[in-house]
């Protein structure tokens, strides 16, 4: 599957739209069709790029946030364990880490050396 930008389709198909009003009318058939793709495609919903894990060991993210990571099985269990972690230097107090814990609480974990992988947290569901 191909993916397209529909912001730039957009902007070349209302440019076309511009010219076909200036050599044929603005109520020209030719206008019509143009102007029904231009509908079309603002009608169309946008796609979020695709949500993929990056190693650690490729780089670490570029903002400050909530982060979905995996991290290494901890003693006595086989299996990754995937968990939402705070990608921050707690307000200059320490170099970017990942953090777990409680803000409210005063109470963090610095469980960077255990992370394999992260991702962005994908957007909250929306109702259609």
């Amino acid at each position: 599957m191909r993916q397209i930008d529909g912001d730039e389709l957009e902007a070349i198909y209302k440019d076309r739209l511009r010219k076909i009003a200036q050599r044929y009318g603005p109520d020209s058939s030719e206008a019509g069709i143009m102007s029904g793709v231009l509908k079309l495609l603002k009608a169309q919903s946008t796609i979020e790029p695709e949500q993929r894990w990056t190693p650690c060991s490729e780089g670490m993210p570029k903002k400050f946030g909530e982060m979905l990571v995996t991290t290494v099985p901890p003693a006595g269990m086989l299996w990754a364990r995937v968990m939402i972690a705070h990608y921050s230097d707690l307000m200059g107090i320490s170099k970017p880490c990942f953090w777990i814990g409680e803000v409210g609480k005063h109470s963090f974990k610095n469980i960077t050396n255990r992370v394999t992988a992260w991702m962005p947290l994908p957007k909250p569901y929306k109702k259609r």
